[in-house]
This record gives structure tokens, sequence and C-alpha cells, in this order.
């Protein structure tokens, strides 16, 4: 058990008031022996063994007294004191610091034993290792009103994960200092919109980072080149930011990374090839960029590749061995570019594991060049607003029966709705609105159970409404505007009791339309057929 203070500093006390008195002795019979001394003549022999015994006691009891005043401050565990002062005077920079409730226990005296009072492990938001040195700041919805500046990493060496997510007050800028914190594993600096200016280029010095998410900032500049020092990277995460420039070629060397956010920014330029030297990569997202020319052919050796992200950007040409040769790769959004010409049987060559694909508002033109026959596990297929022209008849036979989305709007697709739409069983969604579709609904469409959306408006579709699709009952949006559909309204739609929209406008349709909008004429307050029904036109 330690001593209590107050005898460790009588004791010290004690010691210093006792060599003071032999001090004062000893100077005493100094003065004397000086007035004694003459030249070449022994100094009084009565005075010898008292000048030995100060002088032994003296160097054996000096060295102590530091160590019992030391006794008699708070203990300090491991690197505690300057840590907690750190964090304390980054606390006091801090606006309406007193207000903070959640960092109330940063506070020296918020602990009751000296074996802790200094030390900051006690604190929320803060831990340490077993050697008492901090390690973890996690400061994630503080709402922290103030800068990074008055944070003194330096003072902070041992620390392997700083986490500062969502403060929306938290403003200024990243200071260069983060780059003495060397031993930094975790680095997460998200979601804090007021928290501007550059990526320090110190970053550079954290070469033990694994993670770095700089995501939902307002960073601006340019990607420092030092971020390729970060050789032991397995997720970057710049994305949601104000960054210019280019991608640097030296990202090429953080092989190591498995995902690689930069989207959401304001990078020019060209994909550089050396980033098909990440062969770790398994998530790639470039996309809300000013990115342009074609996507370099190195792509092809991410053979890891799982999801692609490219979408609104400035990219084209033709995209075929980049991401062939990909049997693990789900997701491909490469919508909203200038890409000409598409072929996704180098996607799928061996079945692969193709499970969404969003290319809407491209150039393809080739009906013929789009064979998914292949993708045997596609869900959701996007080819809309492009400039597609060919014959929908056969080709959407070919497509897998597993879908559940087809959105193929705004096209140049014509001739007639297939029977063999009813073998999609499981679709929930087909978009074939504003192209040249002519012909008659099939009767048959009305054997899937369910779609929610169906959209035919636009075309050039005749004949009846068929009575089969009042057995849509999932179904909350339905669009067959625009079209030369004749005859009267089926009464079976008022059974879609859950759509939201219903558009038969612009038709020659007929019919009792009091009839399909009220389910129960009988009862004196009548029951809408369509209760949650936000828009619905029926004119002619």
């Amino acid at each position: 058990m330690d001593a209590p203070l107050e005898l460790v500093a009588v004791l010290a006390l004690g010691l210093l008031l006792g060599a003071q008195a032999g001090l004062d002795k000893l100077l005493g019979h100094s003065v004397a022996l000086t007035q004694l001394h003459k030249p070449h003549q022994n100094p009084d022999p009565e005075l010898e063994p008292l000048m030995n015994h100060l002088h032994l006691h003296g160097l054996l009891l000096l060295p102590c007294i530091p160590l019992l005043l030391c006794a008699a401050a708070p203990v300090i565990a491991g690197g505690g004191r300057r840590e907690a002062q750190a964090l304390l005077r980054w606390k006091a920079s801090l606006a309406g610091v007193d207000d903070y409730e959640s960092l109330s226990s940063w506070n020296l005296a918020a602990n009751s034993t000296a074996t802790t009072t200094t030390s900051p492990c006690g604190w929320a938001f803060v831990a340490c290792n077993t050697a008492g040195d901090v390690t973890e700041l996690s400061l994630s919805n503080v709402v922290l009103n103030g800068t990074l500046a008055g944070l003194d990493f330096s003072a902070l060496p041992r620390l392997e994960t700083l986490v500062l997510e969502q403060n929306y007050y938290l403003h200024g800028t990243i200071p260069e200092g983060i780059g003495n914190s060397t031993s930094l594993a975790l680095l997460r600096i998200t979601s804090n919109k007021h928290l501007t200016g550059s990526i320090p280029r110190s970053i550079g010095k954290l070469k033990q980072l694994a993670a770095l998410d700089l995501g939902s900032l307002g960073l601006v500049g340019a990607i420092p080149v030092e971020i390729a020092n970060l050789t032991r990277l397995e997720d970057l995460r710049l994305d949601g930011n104000s960054l210019t420039g280019s991608i640097p070629p030296e990202i090429g060397r953080l092989e190591k990374v498995r995902s690689l956010y930069l989207g959401g920014n304001k990078l020019t330029g060209s994909i550089p090839p050396e980033i098909g030297n990440i062969t770790e990569l398994q998530i790639m997202d470039l996309a809300d960029n000013h990115l342009e020319e074609e996507l370099p052919l190195t792509l092809s050796q991410l053979v890891k590749l799982t999801a692609l992200f490219v979408s609104s950007n400035q990219l084209e040409g033709h995209i075929a061995t980049q991401l062939g040769n990909k049997s693990s790769l789900n997701h491909v959004e490469i919508s909203r570019n200038r890409f000409s010409r598409l072929f996704p049987q180098s996607i799928c060559t061996r079945g692969g594991a193709l499970q969404n694909f969003a290319a809407n508002g491209n150039g393809f033109q080739s009906l013929h060049d789009l064979n998914f026959q292949n993708c045997t596990s596609l869900a959701s297929l996007d080819l809309a607003a492009n400039n597609i022209l060919g014959d929908i008849t056969e080709w959407i036979g070919t497509l897998p029966k597993q879908l559940l989305r087809i959105y193929l709007t705004q096209n140049q697709l014509y001739g007639a709705l297939p029977r063999e739409l009813s073998e999609f069983v499981q679709l929930t969604v087909l978009e074939l609105g504003e192209n040249e579709i002519s012909g008659e609904i099939p009767p048959t469409l009305g054997n899937i159970t369910g779609p929610g959306t169906l959209n035919l408006g636009h075309n050039l579709l005749a004949g009846t409404v068929p009575a089969g699709l009042g057995a849509l009952l999932e179904i909350y949006s339905l669009d067959l505007s625009y079209n030369y559909l004749s005859g009267p309204m089926p009464l079976t739609l008022s059974n879609l009791s859950n759509l939201a929209l219903l558009d038969l406008s612009n038709c020659s349709l007929t019919g009792d339309a009091y009839g399909l909008l009220v389910a129960d004429q009988s009862d004196s307050s009548p029951n809408l057929s369509f209760p949650d029904i936000e828009i619905l036109a029926l004119a002619s």
C-alpha cells in the first residue's frame, strides 16, 4: 500500500531540515577553520571526523530527497500527464466548453485515487493500453465546436485509432501536425462538412495506417502523392469532398487496398493505368467526377473486383476486355457517361456473379451487342436513356429469367411484347416506356405475381387493356398512357388497392370511371378502390 502523502511530505521535509542543520554546522566550522588556517598548516584534528560524517551522510541522503518529493506528487501512468494536458488544452480551445456534458470526465480532478488523477484512461471516448498510453480517441456525434489546431498530436505518440465522425460544428483544417501520430492504424475523420482545406502532405508519414477515411468533408485541392507511402493501407475513402486535379499514378503503389472510394469529387483527367496494380481491390468508386477518356485496359488485372462505380463522368469508348476475367464482379454502375459499345458477354463468360448492371444515360446503339444470356445471376438491368435500336420481340426472351428489375425506357426499341414476359415470375419492375413498341399487351402479363411498377406508356400499343392486369395485386405504379389503346377500362383494375400512380391518359379508353374508382357502391359512404392514390390520370 502506498504511504500517505502527508507522511511522505513530512519525511522529505525532515531530511531537508536535517541536511540543512548539518550543513550550517559544517559551514560554521569551515569559517573557524579558515580563520585558523595558515599556509602548510594542518586543520584541527577534532573537526576532521565531523566533516567526514557530514560528507558521507550528505551523499547518501541527497539523492533520496527528489525521490521522496516525487512520491508526494500524484502517480503518472505511462505518458499520462502529457497526453492529459494535450487533451485538456484542446478541450479548452473548443467553443462553449463548459456546455460539453459529454466531455465532463475530461478533468484532472474527476478521479478520486492518486494513481489515476493525471491519467486520461478513464475519460469518455478515450482508451489506453496496459502501459497507460492513450491508444484510441473516438468522438462521434459529440457536436464539437472548434478546430483541430489546438490538438497536439505529438503528445499522442501511441495513438492507434482516431475517429472524429459527425461533429457538425467541427471546422478549420486538418493540421499538418497529424503526421506526428505515427502509430495511427485507423484514421476516420468523416461527415464534418465544415472541415475544409487540403489533405495535409504529412499524412504520408502515417505508415502504419490500414484505414484512412476522410469522406464527406469540405476538402479541396489535389490528392497528395504522399498517400502512396501508405503501403499498408487496405481501405482508402476520400469521397464526398471537392478534391480537384487528377488521380495520381502513384496510387498504384497501394497494392493492399481493397476498398477505394474517390467518388463525389471534382477529379479530372483519365483513370491512370497504374490502378490495375492494386490487385487486392474489391470495390472501386470513382463516380460523380469529371473523369475522361476510356477505361484503362489494366482494369482486367483486378480479378478480385466485386463492385465498380464510375457513373456520372465523361468516360467514353467501348467496354469489352476491361471488365472481362472477373467471375467475382457483381455490381457495375457506368451510367451517365459517353460509352458507345458494350459487350456484356465478356463480363459473364463463365456465368459470373453479376447481379446489378446499370448503364443508363450512355450512347449504346446496337441491341445485338447487349447479350446478357450468360449472366445467370443478374437481378437488375438498367439500359434506359440510350439510343438502343432493335426489335425487342426476341431479344427480351434471351434475358435471364431470374431478373427482378428491367429498365429500358427512352430508347428506340420496336416490335411486339412477347408472351415470354410471363416467364419472368420474380419481376418487380418492368420499365419499357418511351419507345416504339407496337402490338397488343399480352394477357399473360397478369401472371407475373410481383411487379410493383409496370410502365408501358408512350409507345404504339393498340387493342384493349387486358382484364388479367387486375391480378397484379402488389403493383403500385401502372402507366399505360399515350398509346392507341381502346375499349372499356377493365373494372378488374379496381382490385389494385396499392396503386399510388395510375395513368391511362391520352388513350381512347371508354367505360365507367366511377365504377373503377369506387370499390363498394352499395354503401352510403363508398370505399375508394385506390386509397393511397397520389397520381390519377384517366383523361383521353
